[in-house]
């Protein structure tokens, strides 16, 4: 009988291969611009590790599988440092400049001329009568129809700004450009509108140093027209007019009333 070396098919000694699992999972922490991949090598890279451990040496790949872990440990801290930090300035700007205007702009629609100016500094509510915002407010809804709401959400939000392209280089605050103009997409009847707050950045808001400080509102369509409410004609805002002489009077004369004439004589009586 003819004796075999067992010893000769001992798996152990085959070179061993490299985990196929290892690699893919290096792959994917190294593709850190697509949310979730960093995640997923971490995990597919701690999987490989145990299937390497449970290989006896048949499979190698242990320094692969440590580097997709670390990497996509690191891209995903970053990923969701990213995601915090955009949901809380997406917070901020929502709570303190969105829902202000939203209500401003509902109340002024249905005529609440007085909750409307509150999105407005105590100087500017000083400058713009009620008459302004009423002929302001039959403007716009000329053309757009009655206001309908702030896009609430980063994707609609993002979906209305990419709607006027080039209107938003007007108010990105280079030379030559008006200074402190913030554009906020708005949702009216018949479309989309950029309405526009001129806020003064060293000025307190109309609450406090914490909210924003608007000193004038502006409303553009899609196609380049604006509407701004201190253009507005509307007479004084919060004093009346000091009493005048009305232009069409007759100036009065320095000459003095003449004399009344003496009664004249009575005529005789006839003699007849």
């Amino acid at each position: 009988m003819t004796q075999y070396n067992t010893a000769a098919f001992d798996p152990t000694m085959e070179p061993p291969r490299t985990s196929v699992l290892a690699i893919v999972a290096l792959i994917l922490s190294l593709i850190c611009l697509i949310p979730g991949f960093g995640t997923l090598g971490v995990i597919l890279g701690v999987i490989s590790l145990l299937l390497i451990s449970g290989s006896q040496g048949r499979v190698s790949g242990t320094g692969l599988a440590v580097t997709a872990i670390v990497l996509g440990l690191l891209v995903s801290v970053v990923q969701v440092g990213i995601v915090v930090g955009v949901n809380q300035a997406l917070g901020i700007f929502k709570n303190k400049l969105l829902a202000p205007v939203n209500q401003s702009f509902t109340a002024f629609d249905t005529g609440d001329i007085a909750a409307a100016r509150k999105v407005l500094t105590p100087a500017a509510n000083l400058k713009v009568s009620d008459e302004q915002f009423t002929a302001f407010r039959a403007a716009y809804q000329a053309e757009l129809g009655a206001f309908k709401g702030i896009p609430d959400g980063f994707l609609s939000i993002f979906r209305a700004y990419t709607q006027f392209g080039p209107n938003m280089q007007k108010y990105q605050g280079k030379p030559g450009q008006p200074p402190g103009m913030i554009p906020i997409p708005a949702v009216f009847e018949r479309g989309t509108a950029l309405v526009i707050l001129q806020v003064d950045p060293a000025g307190p808001g109309p609450g406090g140093n914490d909210e924003v400080p608007v000193l004038d509102i502006l409303i553009e369509t899609t196609d380049g027209k604006t509407f701004k409410l201190s253009d507005h004609s509307g007479g004084a805002a919060t004093e009346a007019a000091p009493a005048t002489t009305p232009a069409d009077a007759a100036p009065a004369s320095d000459k003095p009333a003449d004399p009344k004439p003496a009664d004249a004589p009575a005529a005789p009586k006839s003699g007849g």
